[in-house]
């Protein structure tokens, strides 16, 4: 494919262009720190995927226990006691008497 000379100006400012800022970013070892920065990339990616699941674990937990159990979804964090238990409980027994 022939280039004529205005595409190839242009290739060649935009080359040229992305080594000066890798020399000023990186210096002379620019090669080794932009893998060490891709591997810094990569292990903070992984440390938000991580996160991320962990949230949607998180909320899938929350959402389940919601959906089982009917006194948090009524908003009541006490469970209901029937009377006829309560009665029960507040009555001494006899067997704790002394003769």
């Amino acid at each position: 494919m022939s280039y004529s000379y205005d595409d190839l100006l242009i290739e060649s400012v935009a080359t040229r262009r992305q080594r000066l800022g890798g020399a000023l970013m990186f210096g002379q070892e620019r090669l080794r720190r932009d893998w060490s920065d891709r591997l810094r990339t990569f292990v903070a990616g992984v440390f938000l995927a991580a996160l991320a699941a962990t949230g949607c674990v998180a909320v899938s937990f929350v959402t389940h226990l919601l959906s089982s159990d009917p006194t948090l979804r009524q908003g009541g964090g006490v469970p209901a006691v029937p009377s006829a238990q309560i009665t029960r409980l507040q009555q001494p027994s006899a067997e704790g008497r002394a003769p």
